[in-house]
């Protein structure tokens, strides 16, 4: 969540750990601000929708903000260039030769 909107968020999806059989060491991910389009208007005191999106129905709307979607204010662009909002790395903490090399769980012994 950024605030102060609720349906204001950082993140990503369809991120590949491993390339060409390896996993990754390291990988640093910069982010955009999301809008799940929950709130209904174009500033950070805009009301919630009626029936729950900015559709007005059960599915939520989620884009990434542009220079032409964000709020009046522009809180997210510069030089009419979208922020980034955050930086995530992940780094791997084992060892393992491939993916398909991990070993299965063993499953646990009943009581």
């Amino acid at each position: 969540m950024i605030a102060p909107s609720p349906d204001w968020f950082a993140g990503f999806q369809d991120l590949l750990l491993c390339r060409s059989s390896n996993w990754v060491d390291m990988l640093e991910i910069t982010v955009q601000p999301w809008d799940a389009g929950t709130d209904c208007g174009t500033t950070y005191t805009s009301s919630n929708c009626a029936g729950g999106t900015s559709a007005g129905g059960a599915a939520v709307n989620i884009f990434e903000f542009t220079a032409s979607t964000t709020t009046s204010a522009n809180v997210f662009v510069n030089n009419n260039q979208v922020l980034p909002v955050a930086t995530i790395t992940i780094t791997r903490s084992g060892y393992s030769a491939s993916p398909a090399a991990s070993p299965s769980p063993s499953p646990s012994p009943s009581p």
